[in-house]
């Protein structure tokens, strides 16, 4: 029974962290898209082109 309970503990964490992994990869594969269309925008901004 507590070797049971381990294993699932363990299978859980294990779990949780290919999880985590798979969000900071997504997360970082995306995010650098956003600084350059943040630039974008405020260049729009200072040209007075609000047409977004």
């Amino acid at each position: 029974m507590i070797l049971n309970r381990n294993r699932m503990a363990k299978c859980i964490l294990l779990l949780l962290l290919a999880v985590l992994l798979a969000g900071a990869a997504w997360y970082f594969v995306r995010e650098p898209a956003r600084p350059a269309d943040d630039a974008v925008l405020v260049r729009y901004e200072e040209a007075g082109w609000n047409e977004r």
